[in-house]
């Protein structure tokens, strides 16, 4: 085999020696010319002026920290392409097992987002890197096929986020907590392969909607189902249907792209609310028997914001029934309450103090044949978790440029079972670029 580096030493070699040898006649020919060969064209200054391309008329070019590139072509076309990175590290203290002091990277992502065509049409590419499985989170194409003033339905096609649970929806750059709560990772949080249709209505987008059939069941804590997971295949031929209403009183506060915390400027933190629900009817069948199971799980949640207080509030009923005689109806139920308050900014608008709180349930009760043993530590057996969490951070720039810092308190107690106290901390830092 040829050695590699022999080989881009060799034509580092030659090019310098064209180089030299090029510049050598350009003073040859300058001298044997006259004055007339001396005069040369204006040196190329701009990147696409050295690559010999010429830009195309409309077409514009923007960036800025924390928004990253953007390209755009009249109404027709624009691309934005930005990065987030998560880098955590966390100490977890467990009573019965072996404590945990590690660094990691909690997200590294790339998105990819605009619209083609007209602005009717817009489309996402999510990428995330810091995963050795699966890289894809978001490939969707969203069609606006049907507006009027104050009202517009769209379909989405592709993988994406459900739209089921409040917390679960919204990106993970914009938490206000190091992560998100348990009941958020076991009753939601995973993104599936289907069809939405989203609809938006009243003035300022007050009202919103959203009806979907998918692949998978969102729980991530539904380990235990065929279609579970990031963007798994369905193995039967029925599909999970995911429905629900969002109603903001004083304007849309968004559901992908809601912040958490009251980070807005003084004269701008006016009471903003929400309040929403979901509805699941799911579909699957078990990893161990594959037998039938037929899932209904709703979701209720509000959200405020009034001068730099921030509260969410979320509840979760779900029950599992598998189609085995004599098995038992599963029954879990979870629920958060969260707040926090964020000061005006500082030291020139680059520091912006954040503290708040959070408490968190989990309870599984019936525990059958099947039940939700991902996302928690209570595994298969009935009984409850709770996690009670505190919080400061630092937005530098918002959401965009943030240290968060992060105790919480576990108690796992499995009803029959040994009971743990356990206890975490995390330091998470974010830029997106």
């Amino acid at each position: 085999m040829k050695n590699p580096f022999g080989f881009g030493l060799a034509a580092l070699a030659a090019t310098a020696s064209l180089a030299v040898a090029g510049g050598d006649d350009e003073k040859k020919l300058a001298v044997a010319g006259g004055d007339d060969e001396k005069k040369s064209p204006p040196k190329a200054t701009t990147p696409l002026e050295r690559m010999n391309v010429t830009p195309q008329g409309g077409v514009t070019t923007k960036a800025a920290p924390g928004a990253g590139i953007q390209i755009t072509s009249g109404e027709d076309f624009s691309l934005t392409l930005k990065n987030r990175v998560q880098v955590r590290w966390r100490f977890h203290s467990f009573e019965n097992a072996q404590d945990i002091n590690t660094f990691d990277i909690l997200r590294a992502r790339t998105v990819m987002e605009g619209n083609i065509y007209n602005a009717d049409m817009t489309y996402k590419l999510q990428l995330e890197w810091s995963t050795p499985t699966s890289n894809l989170r978001d490939a969707w194409f969203r069609w606006r096929f049907w507006k009027n003033e104050g009202s517009e339905i769209a379909l989405r096609l592709g993988a994406q986020k459900t739209f089921f649970g409040k917390e679960a929806t919204g990106s993970s750059n914009n938490l206000e907590f190091t992560d998100r709560s348990i009941v958020s990772r076991t009753f939601t949080n995973n993104r599936q392969i289907g069809a939405m249709v989203q609809g938006s209505h009243m003035p300022e987008k007050k009202l919103n909607w959203n009806a979907g059939v998918f692949n998978g069941d969102p729980a991530a804590g539904a380990v235990a189902l065929q279609e579970s997971g990031n963007l798994p295949t369905n193995t039967d031929n029925e599909l999970n249907l995911v429905a629900g209403v969002r109603f903001d009183p004083m304007g849309d506060m968004g559901d992908e792209s809601y912040e958490q915390g009251d980070l807005r400027p003084a004269d701008k933190q006016d009471l903003a609310a929400s309040i929403g629900a979901g509805v699941l009817i799911g579909n699957s069948k078990t990893i161990a028997t594959n037998a039938d199971v037929e899932t209904t799980s709703i979701n209720l949640n509000g959200a405020v914001k009034v001068r730099g207080f921030h509260a969410l509030a979320e509840i979760f009923l779900r029950s599992d029934d598998p189609d085995v005689a004599g098995a038992n109806e599963t029954d879990s139920t979870g629920f958060q309450l969260g707040g926090s308050y964020t000061l005006q900014p500082t030291g020139g608008g680059n520091s912006q103090w954040s503290f708040g709180a959070r408490y968190s349930m989990v309870t599984l009760d019936d525990v059958g044949q099947v039940a939700l043993v991902g996302g928690h530590s209570l595994g298969a057996a009935e009984g409850d978790q709770t996690e009670l969490e505190a919080m400061v951070s630092n937005y530098y720039r918002k959401h965009k440029l943030k240290t968060q810092l992060g105790y919480r308190h576990q108690t796992v107690d499995p009803d029959g079972g040994t009971k743990s106290d356990n206890d975490f901390f995390e330091v998470v830092f974010t830029w997106v670029f």
